[in-house]
C-alpha cells in the first residue's frame, strides 16, 4: 500500500493528510493492495 500512497501524492502533491487517509481507507475497502490493483486492463 506504501507504492500506492506515494503514487497518489506524485499525482496530487497538495491532498491533505487527512484526505489521503481517507482515500487509502477507502481503497482498502474495495480491495485494493497493491499498484497493479490499479491498472486497467
Amino acid at each position: 500500500m506504501e507504492n500506492i500512497c506515494i503514487k497518489i501524492l506524485q499525482i496530487l502533491p497538495k491532498l491533505k493528510p487527512n484526505t489521503l487517509d481517507s482515500l487509502m481507507k477507502r481503497l482498502e475497502d474495495i480491495g485494493v493492495a497493491a499498484e497493479n490493483d490499479l491498472k486497467v486492463q
